[in-house]
């Protein structure tokens, strides 16, 4: 190809992958797919195709194709911090926690106002019961991008750390900025609201927080969960 006509096709490229990234919002997920694979066709070295098509397969939970797709839009632009995410998330849902870890950090070096990516990375070190260096990466976030429209994310998982470290009254104080902030209702943001009141014998407000939860969370056994909680006697 000549140089006009490789431009031509990355152009065309990036139309699909445009189109695609609207669909994927409205999660017409099918759709998105059709045109990503056109976009793919006509510029098989499309980073950005790649790990926008791996971003559909992780909303299909088809975790294995999405890392191979990742993988490969990392190969063709290291740089890619959406790819980098992508791989990330699907390596931690597949309990590949130490290489997740990599990738967090792969996108927070890339883009350093990557918010996403910063909560994902705090989250998954709470989970790893690494809540104190959770807390300075969320930090770090919080004072990097103190604008982002995911900012509720990282006053949630802030709130999570710190109930985990049983520094509750900060916990607290995270945990109900997220809730006035947030832009989609989190309902692990009132389930640890809960069990902070639960362990500061509020019971009061445990109850408010958790019955608020069970009727927010999807999953019937973080459901039961709940409940149990609510059932028992402290």
């Amino acid at each position: 190809f000549t140089t006009g006509a490789y431009e031509d096709n990355h152009a065309l490229s990036d139309s699909y992958v445009e189109d695609a990234l609207a669909d994927l919002q409205e999660m017409n997920y099918d759709q998105a797919m059709k045109k990503l694979d056109q976009a793919v066709t006509v510029d098989p070295t499309n980073s950005l195709a790649w790990s926008t098509l791996a971003a559909v397969s992780i909303r299909q939970d088809n975790l294995d194709l999405a890392i191979e797709q990742s993988k490969h839009a990392v190969e063709l632009d290291k740089n890619n911090s959406d790819a980098n995410y992508n791989l990330a998330y699907a390596l931690e849902e597949r309990g590949d926690l130490d290489q997740a870890l990599d990738y967090y950090r792969s996108a927070i070096s890339i883009d350093s106002s990557f918010t996403r990516a910063y909560s994902a990375l705090g989250n998954l070190l709470i989970e790893m019961d690494r809540s104190s260096e959770a807390i300075t990466i969320l930090k770090t976030s919080e004072q990097k991008t103190p604008q982002s429209d995911y900012l509720f994310l990282i006053s949630k998982n802030l709130g999570k750390a710190h109930f985990y470290l049983q520094q509750y009254d900060s916990a607290i104080s995270y945990l109900n900025h997220s809730l006035k902030t947030q832009t989609v209702e989190m309902p692990e943001t009132w389930y640890y609201l809960g069990l902070c009141y639960h362990e500061m014998d509020d019971l009061n407000k445990r109850d408010e927080a958790l019955r608020h939860y069970i009727t927010i969370e999807p999953d019937a056994q973080k459901k039961a969960r709940a409940q149990a909680i609510l059932d028992a006697q402290k």
